[in-house]
């Protein structure tokens, strides 16, 4: 689904996605056009907003994906976590640059989107698509 080069004379940027971007998750085809570096982490906690996770600052850790993409990509992605670059303030999320580890492979400088209200439930394990399996597996009978 990602797994495209992209051209050597396209300007590129790092994202770290956590959530529905995430590889076989609702938004990953948002992606399309840009190239997974792997499986990868920063600092912070997730919390369930529902339909979708948002990064918190705090002491855990967020497991996620990271990826390059073309920059221009970045609008898009700006409309879907409904950040308005002229509105920081009043966005949904906030786009930051935050620290991003990829195991084997070293820490890049990454885009992300953090949530910037009320925390809810935190996300104990900071993975987004471990907590889905866990939400929304059924109770056994004998529960």
């Amino acid at each position: 689904m990602h797994d495209h080069e992209l051209p050597p004379d396209v300007p590129t940027c790092h994202l770290f996605v956590y959530g529905t971007l995430r590889s076989n998750q609702p938004n990953a085809p948002r992606l399309g056009g840009s190239t997974p570096l792997g499986w990868a982490f920063t600092s912070g906690q997730l919390v369930d907003l529902g339909d979708y996770p948002g990064l918190v600052h705090g002491d855990g850790r967020v497991v996620g994906e990271l990826f390059l993409i073309p920059t221009a990509a970045l609008d898009r992605i700006d409309d879907l976590e409904g950040f308005d670059p002229t509105d920081p303030e009043g966005s949904l999320f906030v786009r930051e640059m935050r620290e991003v580890q990829v195991p084997g492979k070293g820490i890049f400088q990454a885009w992300t989107y953090r949530w910037p209200g009320p925390t809810k439930e935190t996300i104990p394990s900071g993975d987004w698509v471990r907590h889905l399996q866990e939400r929304d597996a059924p109770t056994p009978a004998w529960l």
